[in-house]
Order: structure tokens, then sequence, then C-alpha cells
């Protein structure tokens, strides 16, 4: 067993959904056997991607079995949640969406999985397979781990093989150009096993005069070549075209590859210790970035604008500069006193104006009223806000109820979409009553106690 990512994951939801649940292959060819849903509905994790604005959106990639290994479905859907519990963990699955898709077409097994980069409750990123050596290191002890607890020979990378691009393996324009490559590496290889080629001098050698394909380029680990009947050059790429590669220890390297390798129970004991420290670690980001409760930091850019510091798409919002004329700032915190207070005292006269002294008055008495009636508004509408934020979270509550109580996975799926529905929902309310109370401020909404009397 083996776990390959693809190098994929910045389109929209339906296109690696539609690969894994299509009734043909990444070639065009009609597959034998058709795909059939371990976990997970395609729907869901269709929309949940789509619902992402940044540029990386998902991981996906395939948990790939041998021919001989055989798993059954127990098997599979066993390691599918030591899966997720591993790469997952600290969160559990009202957390983060996924689809598993198992694929037989090929002869073996291959469980074929979808993750949307985000973190369902907090709308933030959450990445299973972040660059870098150490989580390879983590993949590649969760696969010693688990082949070795299910009796599965290791995984030994045979230094021989030839590396494949994207478009090789992926594309029908790509079939032909593999099929080119590979037969002019098994050409390479049996020369290498034969002692006829030692090093990539001989190789460069070998593939000009022996197979008449000449070496355009030569890169620190392949050989852009021009293969007979071609205008376009080729890059080869493996350990094999490597400018430092010994011939003789890939050679033995090979022949180790070949033979099925099991761990020693000290060689186990270390990949544990070491799987679990990387979950370990896992789980307390997890519960960091995720699971710890943090207020909501804003910073002031300017007088007329707000902005959040979340890593999401960043929500403006334009107010109405506070500075204007006093007479008016003093008539809507008096109209807001009087709403709060009935048994108020009569809001502060307006101060007047230089000019017409009628007019003057008329466009105060007229100001006051109007703004007077905003403050109200504002303040009606951050208890419409509240009230529709805390039905939200009722209905957060009753769908995790529903997904916790679900015993079929036709319940299951139907209560997955109800939490995700929610959630939307909820940060909605959220985030309108956010802006209610912002609005509140921007027209200087205050309690009593915190206004100040007119100069």
């Amino acid at each position: 067993m083996i776990v390959r990512i693809f190098r994929s994951g910045t389109s929209g939801g339906r296109s690696p959904v539609a690969y894994i649940m299509g009734d043909v292959d990444h070639a065009g060819d009609a597959r034998s056997v058709k795909p059939e849903i371990l976990s997970g509905d395609p729907n869901t994790t269709v929309a949940v991607i789509d619902s992402i604005q940044r540029k990386h959106k998902y991981v996906s990639g395939a948990i790939a079995f041998r021919r001989e290994e055989n798993p059954s479905r127990e098997t599979m859907m066993e390691v599918v949640d030591r899966f997720k519990k591993t790469f997952c963990a600290g969160l559990s699955d009202d957390h983060f969406n996924s689809l598993f898709v198992l694929h037989r077409d090929k002869g073996n097994a291959e469980i074929h999985f979808v993750i949307p980069s985000k973190e369902l409750t907090t709308g933030r990123r959450m990445n299973i397979h972040p660059p870098g050596p150490r989580n390879l290191a983590f993949f590649e002890s969760f696969v010693s781990v688990v082949n070795h607890d299910l009796g599965y020979a290791q995984v030994v990378p045979d230094p021989l093989k030839l590396a494949f691009s994207d478009f090789d393996r992926k594309t029908p324009a790509g079939k032909k150009s593999r099929r080119d490559k590979s037969l002019a590496h098994e050409h390479v290889v049996s020369a290498v096993r034969s002692g006829k080629v030692k090093n990539r001098d001989d190789l460069c050698r070998y593939l000009d005069e022996e197979l008449g394909i000449q070496v355009t380029r030569k890169g620190e680990n392949y050989l852009s070549v021009l293969l007979p009947g071609t205008k376009k050059a080729k890059r080869l790429k493996g350990d094999l075209y490597s400018a430092d590669a010994d011939y003789a220890a890939l050679l033995d390297q090979s022949r180790q590859a070949r033979s099925p390798r099991r761990l020693t129970p000290q060689e186990y004991s270390e990949n544990l210790d070491r799987l679990s420290a990387f979950i370990n670690e896992r789980a307390a980001f997890n519960t960091k970035a995720y699971l710890t409760p943090r207020p909501m930091r804003q910073r002031r850019n300017s007088a007329t604008r707000f902005r959040t510091t979340t890593k999401e798409k960043t929500m403006a919002i334009k107010i109405p500069t506070l500075k204007a004329a006093r007479p008016i700032i003093d008539s809507i915190r008096a109209g807001v006193e009087k709403h709060h207070d009935s048994t108020a005292s009569p809001p502060t006269p307006i101060v007047k104006q230089p000019g017409t002294q009628a007019s003057v008055e008329r466009e105060n008495e007229s100001a006051s009223s109007d703004l007077g009636m905003a403050g109200i508004n504002a303040d009606s509408a951050i208890a419409s806000a509240m009230q529709n934020v805390s039905v939200a979270e009722m209905a957060v509550a009753k769908a995790l109820g529903d997904l916790k109580n679900a015993r079929t996975p036709q319940q299951r799926t139907r209560a997955e979409q109800a939490v995700f529905a929610a959630k939307q929902k909820a940060q909605i309310a959220c985030a309108k009553l956010a802006m209610a109370k912002m609005r509140a401020n921007s027209l200087g909404t205050k309690s009593p106690t915190q206004r100040r009397k007119p100069k």
C-alpha cells in the first residue's frame, strides 16, 4: 500500500469529483468497474470547494494497494478511518469534509480521495499536505506503519524506474509520449544491467550511437532528448539520469526493491514512535488553529475603513465620517437616548448656527428628527441580527445532533449537508450582526454613560 498526492488543487470542485466519480479514466478509456463511494458525498464536496476563495482549494490523491494485497472492504474502511484520524488529527468529522471513492478498474484497489482545504466551523484554511520534507516524512511513516500492521511488504522505490510528468500520466496527448519514453528507457536499463553503460557519459554516447537519440540538454536530474521521428525534445527523468548517479549502487538497490521487505521489530518501533510524534504535532496545531476560541481582531486603516485580520477575503465597510457638524451628532445621541430610556430628559437643544434664525431652526429640527430615528433603527437592526444569530446557532446545534445520531450512510450524508448549510447561515448571521454593530457605532449609538455632553 502506498499514498500518492496529485499535483492539483486549484480548480473548482466539479473537476476532481467528476474524475474520481466518472465512468472513464484520465486517458479517456471506459472504466471496466464503476467507482464506488466509501465515504462522503460528492455534491457536498463540490459545494465546499466552490465556497473557497483562495487559490489552493483542495488536496487529492490515492491510497493504492498492490494486486497481491487484495484488501477486503472492512480493511479499506479501516485504512480510510486511520487516514482521516492521522492527517486530520484532533478534529472530528464535522470539522472537515472528505470524499473517498474506490477504483478497481486497473485490477488492483485504489481509494481516491478529495479533501477540501477548509475547516468548516471557522472557515479557515486547512491543508492536510503542507509543503516541506517534514510532511513527506509524516506520510512515509504512515505508509510504513500501516503496511506492517496489515502484514503487507514495505514500499521500496526502484531507482531504475522512469519518472513521468503529469502530462504523460494524465492526458490523452501524453499517452504516446509516455510510450516512446518507456521504450527508450527499457533499452537504457538493459544496457546498464549488462555493464555496457557505467556512468552518464556512457549513457549519452549509448543513446546517440546505439539508439540514434540525440541528447539536447543535460540537467542535474534529467536528460532532454530528441527521439527519432519527433521535432520536440522530451525529458527523461529518474535517478538513472542524474549527473551524480552511481550505477553500481542503483543496480544493488533495484535488486532489493524487487524482493519483499518487512520491518524488523526495532524498525517498526522507531516508525511507530515517529508517526505518533507527527500525529501529536498535527493535533496540537489543529487544536490551536480551529478549536481554541480567540477574539476577532480589527485594525483601523483610516478614519473611514475597517479591515478584519482573518485570512479569508477581507471585508471592508465604508462608514460615514463622524466629524461632521456637532448639532447632527448631538441630535443622534438624543434620539437614541430617548429610545433607550422613556424617562430621559428632552433632547439637548441644537446649537444655533450663523444665518437666518428661522431657517437654521427648521433645518436643525428636521435633522434631529431624522437622525434620531436612524439611531432607533440601528438599535432595532442589532436586536434583530442578534436574534438571527441565536436562531442560526440553534440550527447548527440541531444539525450536529442529527449527524451524531445518524445510523445509515444515507442519513449521515443528509446530516453532513445540513451541518454545512447551517454553518454557512450562521456565518452570514454573525457577519450581519457585526455590520449592524459597526453601523450603529458609526451613527454614535453608544450607551448613555458613553455619550458626551455637547459643548
